[in-house]
């Protein structure tokens, strides 16, 4: 009798170790390459959300307020964000039509995309791209009045909140 019991202690703690220990183990402000944000998921880091709504806009949440979006609300319905292995981000329509993107492909390579708990939310790799959340609000709409004052200034890419 001992045998059969002591088989089925490790039957469970082999099912505990290779079904639930690897979704504990999954980071909730990360996302890989190859993965999607389906309409309603979400990447959470203590305070800050970054969602891909219902109604197709991409939103980073300080609690409950928004402070960065896509600016895709109503384009259409049912949309997902992918992460390609180039870098790039794309929220596609469920017809699978690209509305918006970062428009940075850094060549393939080891990416990631980050929320960190500053709420910035970055893209590690080539090609780096960053919301630029964790800057003070501008006065202006932008920081710099034309893109070529932008690149000289070492800047990648800024969405304005």
């Amino acid at each position: 009798m001992a045998i059969p019991r002591a088989f089925a202690s490790f039957s469970h703690a082999l099912t505990l170790l290779l079904v639930v220990a690897p979704l504990c183990s999954m980071a909730d402000d990360i996302l890989y390459p190859g993965e999607a944000l389906g309409p309603g998921r979400s990447l959470i880091n203590g305070n800050y959300t970054l969602v891909m709504q219902t109604d197709c806009d991409l939103v980073l949440y300080n609690v409950c307020d928004p402070i960065w979006s896509s600016n895709t609300s109503g384009m259409a319905t049912n949309c997902y964000l992918t992460f390609a292995s180039n870098g790039n981000l794309v929220i596609h329509s469920s017809e699978g039509n690209a509305l918006w993107s970062n428009n940075k492909s850094g060549g393939q390579g080891n990416h990631v995309l980050v929320l960190h708990d500053d709420g910035n939310v970055v893209v590690y790799g080539r090609g780096r791209w960053d919301s630029r959340t964790n800057l003070p609000p501008f006065r202006f709409p932008s920081a710099y009045q034309t893109t070529n004052e932008a690149e000289a200034a070492g800047v990648a890419m800024v969405i304005n909140k």
